[in-house]
C-alpha cells in the first residue's frame, strides 16, 4: 500500500493546478478516492460528520445492485435457452446471459465514463461516482434484444 500511495504522491503535482495534466485532475482524484478512503469527513450541516461521503455511499449502492444484476444475467440466458430449446442449466444460462448483457455493460460504462470525464474536466469539478450506478442500472433496464449500437446512443441521451 505504501508504494501505491507513493505513486499517487509523485503523480499529484502533474495533475494539480498548473501541472501538465491539470485538466484531468478530476480523473486522478476519482482513481485516488477508489484506492484510498477520503481523508476529510463531510462538513455540510445536513450530514452526519464521518468518513462516509457520497463516493463511499455509491460503492454500497453498487454492491447492493450486484445480486439483481447477476440474476438478470441468469434470467436473460435462461429465457433465451427456454425459447431456443437449449440447455437451461445454471452455468449455461449464466454464460448465455453474460454474452448478451456484458457488452451492454461495457458500452454503457465507456460512454458514461467519457461524458463524466469530459464534463468534470470542462467544469473543473470532481468526477461523480453516480455514473457507476447509472452505468450498471442502464443495462439492467434494456431489453436483451436491443442492437448494441443503440446502447451508446441511449446512454448519451440518458446522461
Amino acid at each position: 500500500m505504501k508504494s501505491l500511495k507513493y505513486l499517487f504522491d509523485v503523480a499529484r503535482p502533474v495533475f494539480a493546478s498548473g501541472g501538465r495534466l491539470a485538466k484531468l485532475h478530476p480523473l486522478f482524484d476519482a482513481i485516488e478516492t477508489v484506492a484510498f478512503a477520503p481523508a476529510l469527513p463531510t462538513r455540510a450541516d445536513a450530514h452526519i460528520r464521518d468518513s462516509l461521503d457520497l463516493k463511499r455511499f455509491m460503492t454500497f449502492v453498487i454492491i447492493a445492485l450486484l445480486p439483481p444484476f447477476f440474476y438478470g444475467i441468469y434470467n436473460t440466458g435462461y429465457q433465451a435457452g427456454v425459447a431456443t430449446g437449449l440447455d437451461v442449466s445454471i452455468l449455461a444460462s449464466m454464460y448465455r446471459g453474460a454474452w448478451v448483457v456484458l457488452p451492454m455493460l461495457v458500452v454503457s460504462y465507456a460512454v458514461g465514463l467519457f461524458w463524466e470525464i469530459l464534463f468534470a474536466s470542462v467544469r473543473n469539478h470532481k468526477i461523480s461516482e453516480g455514473f457507476l450506478v447509472t452505468g450498471l442500472l442502464f443495462p439492467m433496464t434494456l431489453p436483451p434484444s436491443i442492437p448494441l449500437w443503440q446502447v451508446p446512443l441511449a446512454s448519451v441521451l440518458a446522461w
